[in-house]
């Protein structure tokens, strides 16, 4: 059996070396290539598990969030965003909007009934919900995480990891931010 890497120089590949993988997400991709040779161990199956809800874990924990009061640090009704299509390096990343947190299921609802979905820009939130204070400024991380997602090809590929997006582990453009405390 033929693979479609044979006789291909590996020089000429379009995929370039990831810019910085975070230590967890280098021992999820070893995890991960012995999961698809089907050489995978039970405990490691659970490791891998493990690993992969760790870094969810961080790539939400590391999303800015209201600073106000209990209930908007814990319950996400808004998020801040950035369009992952036009993000570019986290040194060029300028600014984002804080947004209504929606269902994913919800906006695919409104992208079916609606053709003009895109131009529709929704009013950004202004106040919490929960105590009614201002919803925080913020403003560009010192020193912000290496491992951010960086897409400049139109939303394929993140250029941090090389990996495609639905697969990139990074942490979200919106982590270069951190609210400013007022």
């Amino acid at each position: 059996m033929r693979l479609a890497t044979d006789g291909v120089d590996p020089h000429m590949s379009r995929r370039k070396k990831p810019a910085h993988i975070s230590p967890i997400v280098d021992k999820i991709q070893k995890l991960e290539s012995k999961e698809h040779e089907d050489t995978i161990t039970e405990k490691e199956a659970y490791k891998l598990d493990d690993l992969r809800t760790q870094r969810r874990q961080q790539q939400l924990e590391a999303l800015p969030k209201l600073t106000c009061c209990d209930a908007g640090r814990t319950c996400e009704a808004f998020m801040y965003h950035i369009d992952v299509y036009e993000s570019g390096p986290s040194n060029q990343i300028t600014e984002g909007r804080w947004r209504i947190a929606t269902y994913e299921s919800l906006g695919r609802e409104r992208r079916m009934a609606d053709d003009q979905w895109h131009k529709k820009v929704p009013p950004e939130p202004k106040f919490c919900p929960y105590c009614a204070a201002p919803i925080p400024k913020l403003e560009k991380a010192k020193d912000p995480p290496k491992d951010i997602s960086v897409v400049t090809d139109g939303g394929y590929y993140c250029d941090t990891c090389q990996e495609r997006l639905n697969a990139c582990m990074c942490l979200p453009p919106e982590a270069v931010f951190k609210p400013v405390s007022g």
